[in-house]
């Protein structure tokens, strides 16, 4: 599962808990814990990081109101190698 969520960033650019859930057909609950452990591996970072406009001007800035947590993720240069890896033969 966490591979199919690597690739779901992949192809969206960014990822949210809902996101995952409505695309694999699983709890939020589920979907929280998979971003989490992405994260902690280093194959998943907030997208914050990579904010270039201030977050009023933002077309994702309702998104990103999540309790003082990341809302929006985004693939590290770990998670693109491990994916290149995977999609050579």
């Amino acid at each position: 599962m966490l591979t199919a969520v690597l690739r779901l960033a992949a192809s969206r650019g960014t990822l949210s808990v809902d996101d995952i859930a409505a695309e694999l057909a699983i709890s939020r609950s589920m979907a929280a814990q998979a971003l989490d452990e992405l994260a902690r591996l280093g194959f998943l970072k907030s997208a914050l990081s990579q904010c270039a406009v201030p977050c009023a001007s933002c077309p994702s800035f309702e998104a990103c109101k999540a309790k003082g947590e990341p809302a929006l993720w985004v693939l590290t240069a770990k998670a693109e190698r491990a994916l290149a890896c995977r999609a050579t033969p």
